[in-house]
């Protein structure tokens, strides 16, 4: 009889077991294609993922090769077992409709949510439009994107750091002697110059540029060697402790995108010496710049009175009147106003780092492009040219120079800062003759498919572009979607005239709809100033070819793996 108990009782357990690894194992969302193989596994899709990684590549390139193995728009992934399939949309045309036309229809993914909450839960980007904090919370960086804000306080801040970062490269320029040197550090430094002068309206003493400069002056620079192996350089960059910070946040809130369980991610991470440091610096220095805006507030009398210097000023006056309005005393110093300044340096910092990256590499690669977009400058700024000097901000930014534009959006098309975005489907929701069903984690894709490959069909389904008469699909246009080819973007009309078109086809860099990048107007404005007074200056020289790479690393954002240039004096080009 003890044996019959014990017989039933171990049946018992392995249908128990049975079931639950049934239950436990992929369960694909009918007519949906997926990899076959990634179905039968516990783990489903991430081997794949974590394969690519050990090759030296990303594992958000899975998301591209995915569309390309299933030959679909529309696809389906298994992060492991218990978790729902995620449906991921690699078609421009449907991906624009879905942000735009269906944006009430999501929240945010489960995944962005938990990075902002593992890093800045204060922040109004991690919220649902439903949380009355996230309304309070947006309301106070009500001023940091307007045209005032961003020609008055965001311009001027960029172009004096340029221009202080010309001279230094000029040296660099002078002491590297025509041999390739990282830029890389140097790029990371300007960019966070020049979102912290907007931030809080530093000086140049207090700079990374002004200080390597300062210092380094007359030290010769160590000179790039070709050998695959050893291929660092010495910087004239000493990273403070707000940059170490961000440098270490991000890199944080970059993995935990690929993580299973991203908040047991970030319990075990935040216990981390270094991440503690982390977010102990980014609160006790951004708190100071707080505390002297408060200061220099009370001082000019109170906030009818108090004229901002910087996005902490303004943020600053914004609590301060919000107080009055309420009838009670103003909180600076809240996780909200710390994370809502961390947020603007992170993200402002982050895009453009890669951006720029990514440009003077395609400057260095593309010698005929560079020297189309150097010509078409000094067509624009002929007074600049003939006196000698600089563009001056003015005049940048209120020049109309498209290929300047088509160059900048080439250059994001082809690497945007992310490979895509997430969102939760509140309802069933239908997509090139797919049915995502109501609950389901969605990834919309921002490259590959239609971006910069080849789009799929989906059987039976229609197709069409956002736009009359623009391209649905950089793979059927004149111009290879793979290619960096500027002219994409610019149209000619009957009498000649040349202008940019940004609506020419696929491009979702900065999302679309009610949740698109709330900084996309600062990137640009910044690339624009950046790109122009760079060009205008150096020529970025083709590498050897043994030191041209086209490998990415994977942190917040997707950057280059090595920024490497070699320069020459731009004057000596006319």
């Amino acid at each position: 009889m003890a044996v019959v108990n014990w017989a039933m009782a171990i049946a018992v357990a392995l249908i128990g077991m049975s079931i639950l690894y049934r239950q436990a194992l992929p369960q694909p969302i009918a007519g949906i294609p997926y990899n076959r193989e990634s179905a039968t596994r516990l783990m489903g899709d991430m081997p794949l993922m974590l394969a690519m990684k050990k090759n030296g590549g990303i594992v958000r390139s899975f998301f591209p090769w995915l569309f390309t193995t299933q030959k679909a728009p529309v696809v389906q992934f298994f992060r492991g077992p218990f978790f729902a399939p995620v449906v991921a949309v690699g078609d421009y045309t449907a991906a624009y409709n879905l942000l735009v036309k269906h944006g009430k229809d999501f929240t945010r993914g489960y995944t962005m949510k938990a990075m902002w909450r593992g890093i800045a839960p204060g922040h109004f980007v991690g919220m649902e439009a439903s949380d009355p904090a996230q309304k309070a919370a947006r309301e106070l960086t009500k001023d940091l994107m307007t045209p005032s804000f961003l020609h008055e306080v965001n311009a001027p801040a960029s172009y004096s750091k340029i221009l202080h970062f010309v001279e230094f490269w000029q040296r660099k320029m002078a002491r590297s002697d025509g041999r390739p040197f990282d830029a890389g550090l140097d790029l990371h430094a300007l960019i966070y110059d020049i979102i912290m002068a907007a931030a809080t309206n530093i000086n140049q003493s207090n700079s990374h540029i002004g200080q390597a400069a300062a210092k380094n002056a007359h030290e010769p620079v160590t000179t790039l060697v070709t050998e695959e192996k050893d291929t660092s350089i010495s910087s004239d960059i000493e990273v403070d402790d707000l940059l170490q910070s961000l440098n270490v946040l991000s890199e944080m809130a970059g993995r935990s995108l690929t993580q299973l369980f991203p908040r047991l991610f970030y319990f075990l991470e935040n216990r981390k010496s270094e991440v503690r440091k982390a977010f102990r610096d980014r609160d006790s220095i951004i708190s100071g710049y707080i505390s002297d805006s408060v200061r220099r507030m009370h001082e000019a009398g109170g906030s009818e009175q108090f004229s901002p210097l910087s996005a902490v000023d303004f943020i600053v006056k914004r609590e301060a009147m919000a107080a009055q309005r309420d009838g009670r005393a103003p909180s600076f110093f809240t996780d909200t106003i710390i994370h809502i300044v961390f947020g603007y340096l992170l993200a402002g910092h982050d895009t453009t780092h890669s951006a720029i990256s990514f440009m003077v590499k395609h400057l260095g690669s593309s010698q005929d492009e560079q020297q189309t977009l150097r010509q078409e400058l000094r067509k624009a700024f002929p007074a600049a040219l003939e006196g000698n000097r600089q563009p001056s901000m003015q005049e940048i930014i209120d020049a109309h120079i498209p290929y300047l534009d088509a160059t900048i959006e080439e250059v994001l098309r082809m690497h945007p800062p992310a490979f895509g975005t997430s969102r939760l489907a509140m309802k069933d929701i239908q997509v090139l003759g797919h049915t995502i069903p109501k609950g389901s984690p969605v990834f919309i894709a921002m490259t590959g498919a239609t971006y910069t490959e080849h789009g799929y069909r989906a059987e039976g389904a229609a197709t069409g572009s956002v736009q009359q008469g623009t391209v649905s699909d950089w793979g059927q246009s004149a111009f290879p979607a793979g290619d960096f080819h500027p002219e994409r973007w610019l149209t000619e009309s009957e009498t000649g005239v040349v202008s940019f078109n940004p609506k020419a086809g696929p491009m979702l860099s900065f999302s679309a709809g009610g949740r698109a990048c709330w900084g996309k107007k600062l990137a640009y404005m910044e690339l624009k100033l950046v790109v122009s007074v760079l060009v205008w200056n150096f020529q970025f020289d083709r590498l050897p070819a043994e030191l041209e790479d086209w490998k990415l690393a994977e942190t917040l954002t997707i950057k280059p793996k090595t920024c490497r240039v070699i320069l020459s004096d731009a004057g000596d080009k006319q």
